[in-house]
């Protein structure tokens, strides 16, 4: 998760982009919630804007939709973003097809190049399959 700087504004999407993410299942897993408040302490956010992300990781707030990302993500960051979606998916121990299909349209919308994507995924399967 060491990544490139990011403006507030692309950090703001990455959590909630990851939120959406873990939501795919239907719930968001302890394992899910800890990764995420991991990206927030690495992104030094406050404790407000932490204690609202938890309230959508709880249901307590409307989820958020997955959006576009910001036009000004460079693309190492997207890089990174797509890492972090790919390790939040396998962090439950589970991968269904929901969530396969949404880490697609993730890079898509990332514009990501095949290989990389390749690359970031492969790499998360032998991971998760050497943890099974």
């Amino acid at each position: 998760m060491a990544m490139p700087k990011m403006s507030a504004e692309q950090t703001r999407w990455l959590v909630q982009s990851l939120v959406h993410v873990a939501w795919t299942d239907g719930k968001v897993a302890p394992v899910e919630v800890a990764f995420i408040e991991r990206v927030m302490r690495a992104a030094d956010w406050g404790d407000e804007a932490t204690k609202k992300v938890r309230r959508l990781m709880d249901g307590r707030e409307t989820r958020p939709e997955l959006e576009a990302p910001p036009a000004s993500l460079s693309y190492d960051n997207k890089v990174t973003v797509f890492q972090d979606v790919v390790e939040l998916v396998f962090a439950d121990g589970r991968l269904d097809k929901v969530e396969q299909d949404l880490v697609m349209k993730v890079a898509n919308a990332l514009g990501l190049h095949l290989s990389d994507m390749q690359s970031i995924w492969s790499r998360a399967k032998r991971h998760q399959e050497n943890m099974g």
